[in-house]
């Protein structure tokens, strides 16, 4: 099975290069998602979909709304880290400020792009779409930007130590072969990558996690209902193919059950961080 098309930051051109750029400002956060990287290999997606909803993540509408649903109170804490583990691990306190700043990074964007999955999906299978109101509102107050992140390691870089330890984190994105970005940073430190594999690495498969894990999404998901009301669809022509749209849906059914994994994981590893003193 392939693994996930996408257009890297350092491969965008045009009007692509534009949007990543306006994306990482408005989510105040160093990358842009594999969910944006996926919908710029369909031609003109990525424009008509930032048409729409862009001007809702300049005013910080669709942020702020995505944050303020998150709740991972329900899931069990991991093993905590003390200082004397990190130093065994080989960390030390640079690392672990880059480690801690990576996790922060997706804690606050997975929630936006839940929102954003949201929107994109009802834009897309629904006929009829009730706009209450075409006023963008007033800006949101939105905090400062996260500082840049190590790049996310590519498959081919990647030793066989390290795949794996990626493979218990590993799923299927519209048909390929898909490993979120928070583990394939954090693979330049394989020692740490293996404490998370082993704390994480079962809570991918109980049954119980996985469903707090889902309640936790479809509770920020389904308040994209929110922003839909404010968004105008008139004149929206979906710029794909039957096939090309299935595979998208697809797409964000998968994204949908692997960012809690980004909010509920990336909170607990950073919980599990301790303070480190130089």
């Amino acid at each position: 099975m392939p693994r996930m098309r996408e257009i890297l930051e350092g491969d965008a051109v045009g009007s692509v290069a534009l949007i990543y750029n306006e994306i990482r400002d408005c989510y105040r956060a160093p990358y842009v998602s594999s969910l944006f990287r996926h919908l710029a290999t369909y031609p003109g997606l990525l424009e008509w979909m930032w048409k729409l909803l862009g001007p809702h993540l300049k005013s910080g509408r669709i942020q702020v709304t995505g944050w303020s649903q998150v709740d991972v109170s329900k899931l069990e804490p991991i093993k905590g880290l003390t200082q004397r583990d990190l130093i065994n691990l080989g960390i030390n306190y640079e690392q672990v400020t880059v480690i801690k700043n990576v996790c922060e990074t997706f804690v606050r964007v997975s929630p936006i792009n839940l929102v954003v999955s949201g929107c994109l999906q009802k834009l897309m299978t629904q006929k009829k779409l009730v706009q209450k109101s075409e006023k963008i509102a007033q800006p949101f107050t939105l905090p400062e930007p996260l500082l840049e992140m190590p790049s996310m390691l590519s498959w081919a870089e990647l030793s066989y130590e390290q795949k794996n330890l990626l493979n218990c984190f590993e799923t299927v994105l519209a048909g390929e072969k898909f490993v979120p970005g928070i583990y394939l940073i954090l693979a330049r430190w394989p020692t740490f990558l293996g404490y998370v594999a082993e704390q994480l690495g079962p809570k991918l498969k109980n049954e119980k996690v996985l469903r707090r894990c889902e309640i936790i999404a479809d509770k920020i998901f389904d308040s994209s209902e929110e922003i839909m009301e404010h968004i105008e669809t008139s004149n929206n022509v979906l710029p794909v193919d039957n096939s090309q749209k299935n595979n998208i849906l697809s797409a964000i059914s998968t994204y949908r059950q692997t960012s809690p994994q980004m909010v509920g994981f990336g909170s607990l590893l950073l919980r599990a961080l301790p303070s480190f003193k130089n």
